[in-house]
């Protein structure tokens, strides 16, 4: 083997790929494409926007991919009671964006999806969570989970349903605001996906 080809020094190997960072890069690709498209596309096709129509369709599925990653989460990875509440959350808005009682189902799964019913079991839930985040959390799990890849996707994950609500009272006298707040929704439950996504990578055993 000719000599010159073997490093000198671990400096000189090629450094391994973030893959973090190629996805949030990736992230931030589709994101733009995805609004531009909406955006153009939901102008003039409003209906796109209605209830259980493409758009909101679209943001189950995310929640629900999401919801799943998480679930392997609980099952897989360290510090599970992140990915325990990261599951609730997700599973409320899924109850929250599609409404039960127009399914063919049991009656019991439409009470439980909708009204009483579901703020019930969203309440039993988030407790549960609290209480599984508190026990197997300390101060130095919280200053380093503040500071993860995965903190900064739901910190904008946050932002996004923020304006979510601003546009959804119409805070501002905004023409597009039904559009604004469809595509503010859509891009938060995407990083959602997103935050499943990385919240494997960064904790798995």
């Amino acid at each position: 083997m000719d000599k010159t080809m073997i490093p000198k020094n671990k400096h000189d190997l090629p450094k391994p790929i973030n893959h973090i960072g190629s996805l949030f890069i990736a992230t931030g690709i589709i994101l733009l494409l995805l609004n531009i498209f909406v955006f153009q596309f939901g102008e003039t096709h409003l209906d796109l926007f209605d209830e259980n129509n493409i758009i909101e369709n679209t943001e189950v599925i995310f929640l629900l991919l999401a919801l799943f990653i998480f679930t392997y989460g609980i099952l897989s990875c360290h510090t599970r009671s992140i990915a325990f509440c990261s599951f609730t959350v997700c599973f409320g808005f899924i109850l929250r964006e599609l409404d039960i009682e127009q399914f063919d189902v049991p009656h019991w799964i439409i009470f439980l999806g909708s009204g009483i019913g579901r703020n019930i079991l969203l309440a039993i839930l988030g407790i549960l969570a609290i209480l599984f985040f508190i026990k197997e959390m300390n101060y130095q799990k919280l200053l380093k989970l503040m500071q993860t890849n995965f903190a900064i996707c739901i910190y904008i994950v946050f932002f996004f349903l923020v304006c979510s609500w601003i546009f959804d009272k119409g805070v501002f006298d905004f023409q597009y605001n039904l559009i604004a707040e469809e595509l503010s929704e859509i891009n938060a439950y995407l990083l959602i996906l997103i935050s499943s996504i990385i919240y494997c990578i960064e904790y798995r055993r």
